[in-house]
């Protein structure tokens, strides 16, 4: 039940944390110029500036407690890369572990990260990366996941 219940607590805190964010950043990087029409950036100096500002601006707030169980320890961007790294405050058996590390990486759960942290135009139009860090209490890495183009739109 532990296991179940953990799942749940963090697909909804991660939906409902980063949902739309980056949708909002292409209308910002439009605005700004430093993306043409087709998301693709015009005006790399103002895109590294713009992220730097944007990851120190969020990393003076971290690490966030999201609920009970999980904290977001490091957001980092650039133009082209995004880390997010996640700690899961829980003691897990092995056997649990297991089980958690298969329900991350099923493509039900990819799905979901595609469909509310790779939502943004310049984000396929720039061949960005997001990863995605879960680790248990101790800094162990429990799981990475890889959100690019080919992962979130091969198979639409």
């Amino acid at each position: 039940m532990k296991f179940l219940s953990i799942l749940i607590i963090l697909g909804l805190s991660i939906s409902s944390s980063n949902a739309f964010v980056f949708q909002s950043l292409d209308k910002l990087l439009l605005d700004s110029g430093i993306v043409d029409q087709n998301y693709k950036y015009i005006d790399k100096s103002a895109a590294y500036e713009a992220f730097r500002v944007a990851t120190n601006e969020v990393a003076s707030s971290l690490p966030v407690k999201i609920n009970a169980y999980i904290e977001v320890d490091t957001i980092f961007f650039t133009p082209y890369v995004g880390n997010y790294a996640y700690t899961i405050d829980m003691l897990w058996t092995k056997e649990e572990l297991n089980m958690l590390q298969r329900e991350l990486t099923a493509p039900s759960s990819i799905k979901d990260l595609c469909d509310t942290m790779y939502d943004a135009k310049f984000q396929r139009a720039n061949d960005f990366v997001l990863n995605i860090f879960y680790n248990d209490r101790d800094g162990k890495n429990i799981s990475r996941i890889i959100l690019d183009k080919d992962t979130c739109f091969s198979t639409r």
